[in-house]
């Protein structure tokens, strides 16, 4: 097995303790040969300097792009699995700046799951509505991108077609990055292993999960957002809130939902990432060690 990682490093300045960990877990856990292949166009010089000190790290030239938010993300990610692929990687797994591995060996225990059918393992954010590989973590083979090039977005005429609208209905998903990965394998008539959450710290919003007990997520640090200190008002209101917001997403009109998606971004999501954030940052070891002792891991990981 040949390894090749791919990271998309987008740091806000105040995540070097995250990104520490970030990389010090990749370093720790991973016992396969590999290499992770990182994009830094827009990372801090000292944040760059940083991950240059690893050294089965390798920065790779990827001209930049004027997309942003998701566009940005998956644009890079594309060319770091052709990089990794040109490289010889025999596997290549998507990792985000706030997800890592947890377990010794995790690798080899993805991949020895896969083969010419079931080509990728990943994992599942929700059983009902994003039935697709999430680029959080996702590992495919080689031969999955040799012989079928998947993307991680569709273009839009993909999008508009017959054959998008019955994937679909038959995986309902929201058609953000990796869904292009999830279509080709669903069009090709192949399979994956969708790995579902094991735990979570914050269950409301799927805030700090960890996928089969290999790999954790904290959620959100990849959209780049400021990083606050959550106050007990805050968490409060969030509380108060979360309550609600199930029953007025589904009654109110699309006006109402789009000001009100500001608002639980503000006043409900934003605390509750800080809180799980603060406490993972407090003390890793002991975070993940209680979330593991909570987790209901199951020992056979759904083929879609």
């Amino acid at each position: 097995m040949k390894l090749g990682i791919v990271v998309v490093y987008l740091v806000a300045e105040e995540d070097e303790a995250l990104l520490d960990l970030h990389l010090s877990q990749i370093d720790k856990c991973t016992q396969a040969p590999h290499c992770t292949y990182a994009s830094a166009n827009r990372l801090l010089p000292r944040f760059r300097a940083r991950i240059e000190q690893f050294p089965h790290i390798r920065i790779c030239d990827v001209p930049d792009t004027g997309l942003r938010d998701s566009q940005e993300h998956a644009y890079y990610l594309d060319r770091l699995i052709e990089k990794a692929i040109d490289d010889g990687a025999t596997h290549v797994c998507t990792l985000h700046v706030d997800s890592f591995p947890v377990t010794r060996g995790w690798a080899l225990a993805v991949a020895s799951k896969l083969n010419e059918r079931c080509v990728l393992a990943g994992s599942l954010r929700d059983q009902k509505s994003h039935r697709k590989p999430s680029t959080d973590f996702m590992m495919f083979t080689r031969e999955l991108y040799l012989r079928h090039r998947p993307t991680m977005l569709l273009p839009p005429e993909v999008m508009a077609s017959a054959e998008y609208q019955r994937y679909q209905a038959a995986f309902a998903n929201v058609p953000d990055s990796g869904v292009g990965y999830g279509f080709r394998i669903w069009s090709e008539r192949l399979h994956w292993l969708a790995i579902p959450r094991a735990a979570e710290a914050e269950e409301s919003y799927h805030l700090g999960s960890l996928f089969g007990g290999l790999v954790f997520h904290l959620g959100g640090a990849v959209r780049n957002h400021p990083v606050r200190q959550a106050n007990g008002r805050q968490i409060r209101m969030a509380e108060m809130l979360g309550r609600f917001l199930p029953l007025a997403k589904k009654m109110a009109p699309d006006f109402v939902k789009d000001s009100l998606r500001g608002a639980v971004e503000k006043n409900v999501v934003r605390p509750k990432f800080d809180s799980v954030r603060t406490a993972l940052l407090a003390n890793p070891e002991e975070f993940l060690r209680q979330l593991r002792s909570t987790a209901r891991i199951q020992s056979e990981w759904a083929t879609i």
